[in-house]
């Protein structure tokens, strides 16, 4: 269907559709919701127009941060099942969006709707091809620029690395699993000692001198905001959304949806060997 994903609902097919994937988003660390709910909560909204005319098998695509962009990641095991609505706060529009779908997909599911849905939470996506504008590039850049991270930080502090090519080919294969709630993400998260590991020396420093060092230097854009999320992650606990990779101590178990993955894609890609391959792309003079 060549058409605006919000529009989709007004259009006919040309053929049978057995399955629609809503993977539109705005991704946007620093937008408010209202910015950003086009892409994916009025996108969601003809989908599902479309959807019960048609009854395709609908799925789309969330994200990991309905957990941790909230009050609920400290240290806590999430699996398919575990429900946002605990939360009390989400942050960051980007993650508020990905609530609001969610919800509104429960919502018609307890209300008994006949079209299957399923969703799936993704961790961060990276692999071989880095966009131009790409929030994991720019903190990359960033950190390489700062050069430095205050030694607060937690080292158990962890980040879900997930490899798209490995996601892509999950999502295929789930598309044919029963409708539900799916996890795809890292087995294990990338922590801060692996991310400085791969990349050229960042010193850790206390934070009056990681604030001092960074005050007197000069930065770009990558620089700065680099420098803005790792000060907030070390004053402010509530605007997670500005975190660094919005990093966390939850464990997502996602044994329901290895179960139901082909044995070749039980085990994703390390994280520390994606996020290797991500800076070899962005700092190929470091190599």
């Amino acid at each position: 269907l060549n058409c605006d994903i919000a529009d989709i609902g007004k259009h006919e097919p040309d053929q049978a559709v057995g399955t629609v994937f809503h993977c539109a988003a705005d991704v946007s660390m620093i937008k408010k919701y209202e910015e950003m709910k086009a892409e994916a909560v009025a996108g969601l909204a003809g989908v599902l127009q479309y959807a019960a005319r048609h009854r395709p098998l609908v799925v789309f695509a969330s994200s990991l941060s309905v957990f941790v962009a909230s009050d609920i990641s400290g240290e806590t095991v999430i699996t398919e099942e575990s429900d946002p609505r605990a939360a009390k706060w989400i942050s960051g529009g980007y993650s508020q969006t990905k609530y609001l779908c969610e919800r509104i997909l429960q919502f018609l599911g307890e209300e008994g709707c006949r079209v299957p849905c399923t969703v799936i939470r993704y961790g961060l996506l990276t692999g071989r091809c880095v966009k131009a504008k790409d929030v994991l590039k720019m903190h990359i850049l960033g950190l390489v620029e700062v050069g430095v991270v205050p030694d607060c930080l937690d080292d158990d502090l962890a980040v879900d690395i997930t490899d798209i090519d490995w996601a892509v080919e999950a999502t295929l294969s789930l598309a044919s699993a029963p409708p539900g709630t799916y996890h795809l993400s890292s087995r294990n998260g990338l922590k801060l000692p692996s991310l400085l590991s791969v990349l050229p020396p960042v010193a850790r420093l206390p934070l009056p001198s990681f604030t001092a060092a960074v005050s007197s230097t000069p930065l770009t854009e990558n620089g700065l905001v680099t420098a803005l999320t790792l000060s907030r992650q070390a004053y402010d606990r509530q605007t997670k959304h500005m975190d660094l990779f919005l990093a966390s101590k939850v464990v997502f178990d996602s044994e329901k949806t290895v179960r139901l993955l082909p044995e070749r894609l039980k085990t994703p890609p390390e994280p520390v060997e994606v996020m290797r391959g991500v800076v070899d792309q962005v700092l190929p003079a470091s190599n």
